[in-house]
């Protein structure tokens, strides 16, 4: 489980971080908000682009890749929310903005 995040949402939150007077070394979060897993966002965008296929799920264990990764890895974004005044889109709405982009190009 985890935050899927857009590339151009992402840039705004560091061009936004670029342009503050930062003060020390402050570790920052960043990713869009709502918790899905591969399988999720795989559905969302089948249905979103009217594919009919079958989505089929599969455990962790079932795709081994060479990094480990934590079972939940979802990112706290408490502290870039307050300091920046940022507003982080959900996932869904910017995996709209992201397929409808794609489309364009």
């Amino acid at each position: 489980m985890g935050s899927p995040t857009y590339a151009l949402d992402l840039a705004e939150a560091v061009l936004k971080l670029a342009g503050t007077k930062a003060k020390g070394t402050t570790v920052y979060h960043y990713s869009n908000e709502g918790v899905c897993s591969w399988y999720d966002l795989a559905v969302e965008i089948m249905n979103y682009k009217g594919y009919h296929c079958r989505v089929k799920a599969l455990e962790t264990h079932e795709y081994p890749t060479p990094a480990s990764r934590p079972p939940y890895s979802v990112l706290n974004k408490t502290k870039i929310k307050y300091d920046l005044s940022l507003n982080v889109p959900h996932w869904r709405t910017s995996l709209v903005k992201c397929l409808d982009n794609l489309e364009k190009t």
